[in-house]
């Protein structure tokens, strides 16, 4: 088993930790970044292009960001982002940036403002959290506080709605667990190692 049984068994092991309430439905999708030593160009863009497999269950994968060291992915669920995006159309966020676009293109216009920040060139696009699924309070209380003043942070920083976002993160702890759990019985089943 070379590098790249390896590089496959690392991106898998990244992707159930990361983004276990994507894969379970749970969440329209998260970000995930993967170390450039750890896969060649080829072998991710192979990934992200049967990215329909079963191990993904449905979602998607993207890269979102490219620089010298590493990937940003996006690993989304593509009718759960529509729906996601459409409850928040009216928000001065989506407005702005998203206005009569279909998902392909909205995702490709948050890829090009997250690289224009990346260069320097653009503030960073906080409307990413409504992508990531983030209540829009939090969203806009983010934006409002310049990241200060949240009450609680975990999977992100809350600024109303303590009580729920408790129980959601809680929910997300409990199905990274369980990602991974299966992850390493699926390992030891096959008789593999990392």
């Amino acid at each position: 088993m070379g590098n790249s049984y390896k590089n496959e068994i690392y991106l898998r092991y990244i992707l159930s930790s990361c983004t276990a309430p994507v894969l379970a439905n749970k969440k329209p999708s998260g970000l995930v970044t993967v170390w450039k030593h750890y896969l060649s160009d080829v072998e991710l863009q192979a990934y992200c292009e049967s990215s329909e497999n079963g191990f993904l269950n449905g979602s998607r994968l993207e890269i979102l960001l490219e620089t010298k060291l590493y990937y940003l992915l996006f690993c989304y669920q593509r009718e759960q982002l529509e729906e996601e995006l459409e409850k928040n159309k009216n928000s001065k966020l989506l407005k702005e940036y998203f206005l009569a676009l279909n998902l392909d293109e909205k995702i490709g216009q948050l890829r090009r403002r997250l690289q224009a920040y990346y260069l320097g060139a653009a503030e960073f696009p906080h409307e990413i959290g409504l992508f990531l699924g983030y209540p829009i309070w939090d969203v806009e209380g983010f934006i409002e506080h310049k990241g200060l003043a949240y009450k609680i942070c975990g999977y992100w920083k809350v600024y109303d709605d303590v009580p729920g976002a408790l129980q959601k993160f809680e929910e997300y702890d409990w199905l990274k667990k369980a990602a991974l759990n299966r992850f390493y019985m699926q390992l030891e089943r096959n008789n593999q190692k990392i």
